[in-house]
């Protein structure tokens, strides 16, 4: 069993962020006089001095500084698997698949990627390059959860899934300069359709 309570590491760890007693206890709401109480039962539990206490400013040991990163890590680690118990708690998935059409811009896949890992940190997300056709036949078949694929205005099913428009992403184009449509001041989609890409 433990020796050590998920308390007497958040007073251990308040105590040696903010340098006093009295400012961990304001900063996570306890009473001064319980986090003195918690920091010295966990010093007589893991029998080490933790602080030296000159004056009114506890000062870590050095085997207090050696413990500290320690007991940081294994708040972090009870706070990460707290939050990913909230999140699974609230309906979040533990994993999803994206597939994506390489003719959707980088910069667009990477936005989207920071938002979603943004709202949803305890979710893997897995982006799968493929073409529209075969992102449409992989959400049908529920090997993908999502598409981020260019909408042809014709190439998705009329059942099954849903559809939302991201935005329009912006092209340019470009002819060799000896093209004839290169020469042509201004350039119309019936002059782009009948040349060859």
């Amino acid at each position: 069993m433990p020796r050590a309570s998920f308390d007497q590491l958040t007073a251990f760890v308040a105590v040696a962020e903010h340098g006093s007693f009295s400012q961990a206890a304001r900063v996570i709401g306890k009473d001064r006089a319980t986090l003195h109480h918690q920091v010295s039962d966990l010093e007589i539990d893991w029998d080490v001095i933790l602080f030296e206490r000159k004056g009114r400013t506890p000062v870590l040991t050095e085997v207090g500084v050696t413990l500290l990163t320690q007991a940081k890590h294994i708040l972090y680690q009870m706070q990460s698997l707290e939050l990913s118990c909230d999140s699974y708690s609230q309906g979040d998935v533990p994993e999803i698949t994206i597939c994506h059409d390489m003719s959707v811009p980088c910069d667009a896949i990477a936005d989207i990627d920071l938002s979603l890992r943004k709202q949803y940190k305890n979710t893997a997300i897995h982006w799968l390059h493929r073409s529209r056709d075969e992102a449409l036949d992989m959400l049908m078949a529920k090997h993908a959860d999502f598409a981020v694929v260019l909408n042809s205005g014709k190439a998705f099913p009329t059942e099954g899934m849903s559809f939302i428009n991201l935005g329009y992403p912006r092209f340019t184009f470009y002819a060799h300069r000896k093209s004839s449509i290169a020469q042509n001041p201004v350039v119309t989609l019936q002059d782009l359709a009948s040349h060859h890409q």
